[in-house]
């Protein structure tokens, strides 16, 4: 009886290992992972870094977020499937933010300027230009929900 019980217990966590190991090699599409098929009209319209979007955040009353990112960043694209474009993060960005992308490779001069950043890299400015927020790293739909929601709290 005990070596049935150990036997299963084995079986049981190699298993779960197995299975653990294969989701971890496997991508979510961006369906899966927000439920639903992403169409165009929800993609985000990224704005490019000029002295504009600090006029129209001004006038708007928004904040700047700026998303650093690089051809050759992988949580970069992660969250380009994911983050940005979730229902609940897009909503929040439109209302809230205007959004500028600087990508490493058309915008050099600036993304070198926030090279210490690493990428993908997330800053919230003010209409002036001040810095209020950074963070590096990939953050999912429901923490840049939450980062987003406590920026503008707290600006």
């Amino acid at each position: 009886m005990r070596k049935i019980r150990i036997s299963l217990v084995f079986t049981f966590s190699a298993l779960l290992l197995a299975s653990f190991l294969v989701g971890c090699n496997q991508e979510a599409s961006p369906e899966k992972t927000l439920n639903k098929k992403v169409t165009h009209s929800t993609a985000l319209k990224w704005k490019r870094w000029t002295p504009s979007v600090f006029a129209e955040a001004k006038e708007s009353k928004r904040l700047v977020l700026v998303d650093f990112a690089a051809e050759w960043c992988s949580f970069c694209k992660k969250m380009d499937q994911t983050t940005w474009k979730d229902p609940q993060v897009l909503a929040m960005i439109r209302e809230n933010y205007i959004p500028v992308r600087v990508d490493d490779e058309i915008d050099g001069e600036l993304a070198e300027k926030y090279r210490d950043y690493g990428r993908p890299a997330i800053i919230v400015l003010n209409a002036e230009g001040k810095e209020i927020y950074k963070k590096t790293g990939y953050q999912a739909p429901q923490w840049m929900l939450w980062t987003l929601q406590g920026v503008l709290q707290d600006s």
